[in-house]
This record gives structure tokens, C-alpha cells and sequence, in this order.
């Protein structure tokens, strides 16, 4: 075992800082468009930090187990003029866990992304600058009814079909006259022509088409800051959020009161870098916008296995 050294701090406290940044940018960037360079940049710097974690905790003196001298039974205990608080390894570990809890929760947002067809045509509104308005349904091409159910009947109905959301392919008319068409929208109910609905559309580029989706908040995709106001994603977050912190709660009085030569030899350390560097690996096609559907999952994993990296980073040898 080695000892806790200055730099073995200072490296599993950036590593730890770089997970939770990992965990918390596909939340509160959701709608920002890939290549997700943000991603990127906090997964290089935890793994940056891991490696330096590695050769600092290398160097590092190896821990000597500490003789306790015994005392005399008639011996008075001394009492410490203050109980001492949670240990900085505590800390950091129980926080590692509840980050990687909270990642969970992430995961649970990312997969309502849009993805394959539906992910380009956001991608391809995106990059022409997205706006959301309001239009009327001109012409209804397709409608499937997907597996995917609601609480409560859509549009006003009460047959089975309208308590299911259906993918659909439609033609939308904007306040100003101009036609979009739009490929495998999704929509609450089955739609019908005459109603209204809210688009994602780039003016002055219709041959781009509109994107309809009444499952998820699509006005997230025109700005690049800020989750998607909707109770299906904020509700798994925010479980995700009170569960892991409060396993933190519970958890933190059990690390502190754990004794004895704590931590790990770098060769462990290095095992723990490596299955990071190999989970990282994996976001390249989200990076470059080659596969959204994955690539929404791979950031939260990713976060995951930074998160399990930074709950041994911060243990004190």
C-alpha cells in the first residue's frame, strides 16, 4: 500500500471534478448537437488525471502500519477537544458513488433521443439554426402505432389506438404558408389533419423538412444549454439524484469510520485507467456524429466507468 500524498489528492480530485462533469453535460447540454466536442474534452481530462493519479500514487512512499501503543487500564481516555469530521477519502469516494448512481439517471434521458433518420434531421435543423413554432397538419401520409403507451387517453380519445404514441409521416403548414414534410415524427395519438402541433424547423430551408415529436420537449434542440422541461426526463434524473445522494448520506458514516491502510497499489490503479480508456474509446462514433442512438448511451457509460475510476482515485493510501 502507499501513503496519500499532496499530488495523489490533487490528481483524484480533478479526476473525480472531470466524472461529475461527464455525468452532468448530456443533462444540462441535451440539446446540443454532435460532434459532442464537451463530451470529449472531460473524458480526456479525467483520463489525463487518472494517468497522473498512476504515477503520483507510483512515487508515493510505501504506508507503514502504525503501532498503537496499549494503555494502562486505570488509564483515563483522552477526550478530543473536537470529533473529527469525514475524511477527505470519505468524501470522495462516497461522492464517486453517488455520481455514478446519478448516471443512471442520465442514461434514462439519453435514450429518448432521437436517433438514425430522426437524429440527422435535428442534426441537419440544428446546424441551420433551429426554431420552434407552432403548425397545422396539412396532410397526414402515415401513421404507426408504436409500443410505447401513455398515462391517459391522447387527443381527447378514449379507444386504445390514441393512448399510444404513433410515428408518423406528415406533411405540416406554418403560420407563414410554408410546407414541411416531416419523416417518422412522433405524436400523442393518432393524428389527424387540421390539428396543431409544435415543430422543430431552420427558416428559410424547407427542403430541410420539420421534426414533430410530442413525447419529449422539442424546443431542447434550439438552444444548446439546458435540460428538456418534460416530467418523463426530469423524473428518472431527479430519482437518480435523491437516490444517489442519499446513499452518499447513508454510506458516509461507514467510510469514516472505517481505520486501517486504505487504498490501492498503482498496478490496480493503472487497471482501473485502462477499463476507462476502453469505455472512452467507445464514444468516438457519437464524437463524430456517425451514430446517435449509441452515442446516447455511451457518454452516461462512459461517465460510469469514470465514476468507478474516481471511487478508488481519492482513497487515501
Amino acid at each position: 500500500m502507499r501513503r496519500s500524498t499532496i499530488w495523489t489528492r490533487r490528481f483524484g480530485a480533478a479526476a473525480l471534478t472531470a466524472s461529475a462533469v461527464t455525468t452532468f453535460l448530456p443533462v444540462i447540454r441535451y440539446g446540443a448537437p454532435p460532434p459532442r466536442f464537451d463530451v470529449y474534452v472531460a473524458l480526456v481530462v479525467a483520463l489525463l488525471c487518472g494517468l497522473g493519479w498512476v504515477a503520483a500514487t507510483a512515487r508515493a512512499p510505501l504506508a507503514k502500519p502504525t503501532v498503537v501503543p496499549a494503555s494502562r487500564t486505570d488509564d483515563a481516555a483522552p477526550v478530543p477537544p473536537r470529533t473529527p469530521g469525514p475524511s477527505l477519502a470519505a468524501r470522495g469516494s462516497v461522492l464517486a458513488g453517488a455520481l455514478a448512481v446519478v448516471a443512471v439517471g442520465s442514461l434514462l434521458i439519453q435514450a429518448q433521443r432521437p436517433d438514425g433518420t430522426q437524429a440527422r434531421t435535428v442534426r441537419a435543423i440544428q446546424a441551420a439554426g433551429a426554431r420552434v413554432t407552432t403548425g397545422t397538419i396539412a396532410e397526414v401520409t402515415r401513421a404507426d402505432a408504436s409500443n410505447v403507451s401513455k398515462s391517459g387517453a391522447g387527443k381527447g380519445s378514449t379507444t386504445p389506438e390514441s393512448q399510444h404514441f404513433h410515428y408518423v409521416w406528415l406533411t405540416v403548414e406554418l403560420p407563414d404558408g410554408t410546407r414541411l414534410r416531416v419523416n417518422r415524427g412522433i405524436v400523442d395519438g393518432r393524428p389527424f389533419r387540421d390539428e396543431k402541433v409544435d415543430v422543430l424547423y431552420a427558416p428559410g430551408r424547407p427542403e430541410l423538412g420539420g421534426w414533430v415529436d410530442e413525447s419529449a420537449d422539442v424546443s431542447v434542440y434550439g438552444r444548446t444549454w439546458g435540460p428538456p422541461l418534460t416530467i418523463p426526463v426530469l423524473v428518472p434524473f431527479g430519482v437518480a439524484l435523491f437516490v444517489g445522494f442519499a446513499y452518499a448520506a447513508m454510506l458516509l458514516p461507514a467510510a469514516t469510520a472505517r481505520e486501517g491502510v486504505r487504498g490501492t497499489g498503482p498496478g490496480a490503479r493503472l487497471l482501473l485507467v485502462a477499463a476507462y480508456t476502453v469505455v472512452a474509446a467507445t464514444l468516438l462514433p457519437v464524437l463524430n456524429g456517425t451514430n446517435s442512438h449509441l452515442g446516447g448511451y455511451l457518454p452516461v457509460l462512459a461517465a460510469i466507468g469514470a465514476g468507478v475510476l474516481a471511487a478508488r482515485t481519492i482513497v487515501r493510501a
